[in-house]
């Protein structure tokens, strides 16, 4: 198997696509699967694109536009 198709097969993984689909989501079923992989192939699992498919398909993250927590630099010593 080619380090792209098992890339791909991990990041589909991360996470699943609710059956049935939320009622706001028209396209079929196989189609979000197919773009969700290639979002999270494109962009990495734990970006911001993560966090928009994960609070569209789920609701179980914050929202995409909801600030991400950027670590404080350490003070000088």
């Amino acid at each position: 198997m080619s380090r792209l198709a098992r890339a791909t097969v991990d990041v589909v993984a991360t996470i699943r696509v609710p059956d049935p689909l939320p009622a706001a989501i028209a396209r079929p079923h196989r189609q979000v699967q197919a773009v969700l992989a290639q979002s999270l192939a494109e962009t990495g699992r734990d970006g911001r694109a993560a966090l928009a498919w994960a609070w569209a398909l789920t609701g179980t993250r914050p929202s995409p536009g909801h600030p991400v927590p950027r670590p404080r630099p350490s003070a000088a010593s």
